[in-house]
């Protein structure tokens, strides 16, 4: 499979792919998620996650006609969720709308399957399919139109009637402007950071969050750096992508540092 860049305006799917690399370097993590793939093997074919509660109803009514896409096989979905389970990950690891494309775990096995020799890598999902490429919302007002005459008809009366076509085009817009935004949290398009976050610093937020999920690294270590930073400015960091991410954070121990964990 070939490499798909994330665009540089989804800061949300950037730090969180800067939070998977960190992961991807600690020792556990990288032996269990090698033999999560290479105990299923590389020859699974899907192309979308796990069905949604309607989708699965769907199936179990024989309604497969209502299901996109081929999802995973069931005999897939215990071994997944239980990594995702064992992992501080966020859901969209294992499952995601099927118009949000494929979740962050399916599509990590989906590019190491097509070149097994590699070593796997937990990667962001990306839509690389037209399948699961998403259209923008379109926003349609239908286009209404009432009679006018002057001789029966007196102007704030038509200016009323004219009041209540434009209310009822603004409710239908409206409602479909609120579905678009649904959509677009679904998919994870709203979930952004501020925009002076740069590449360097998503590498060292996303690092605390590692230290303190992963690691349970004290906050007062963690904020010795390097570069050295105030306790309540880490706190607050790791605060906010526990928030972004969906992930929460722990309370007691935690995993051994490993060798080049960062």
């Amino acid at each position: 499979m070939a490499e798909a860049p994330l665009h540089k305006t989804d800061l949300f799917k950037l730090s969180l792919q800067a939070y998977y690399d960190h992961l991807n370097t600690h020792g556990a993590f990288a032996r269990a998620l090698n033999e999560l793939f290479r105990t299923i093997g590389p020859n699974r074919r899907f192309t979308r996650g796990p069905l949604t509660e309607s989708e699965q109803q769907a199936k179990e009514q024989g309604q497969v006609d209502l299901i996109t896409g081929q999802p995973p096989t069931e005999m897939l979905l215990g071994p997944f969720k239980e990594f995702c389970e064992d992992w501080p990950l966020p859901k969209r690891a294992f499952f995601v709308p099927p118009h949000a494309g494929i979740p962050d775990l399916w599509f990590s096995y989906m590019f190491w399957a097509a070149d097994p020799e590699e070593a796997p890598e937990l990667r962001v999902g990306i839509i690389n399919t037209l399948v699961f490429l998403p259209e923008p919302v379109r926003i349609t007002i239908s286009q209404q139109s009432f009679n006018f005459d002057p001789s029966l008809t007196t102007g704030t009366e038509a200016r009323k009637k004219l009041e209540e076509l434009l209310g009822d085009s603004r409710k239908a817009g409206l409602e479909q402007i609120r579905e678009g935004v649904l959509q677009g949290k679904a998919m994870g398009r709203l979930q952004h950071l501020p925009p002076h976050r740069n590449e360097a610093t998503r590498v060292l937020l996303a690092k605390r969050f590692y230290q303190r999920v992963v690691l349970k690294t004290g906050y007062a270590q963690i904020a010795k750096g390097p570069p050295p930073y105030t306790e309540r400015t880490v706190k607050q960091t790791v605060s906010d992508l526990s928030q972004l991410f969906g992930i929460p954070l722990p309370g007691g121990p935690g995993r051994p540092p490993e060798p080049n964990s960062g």
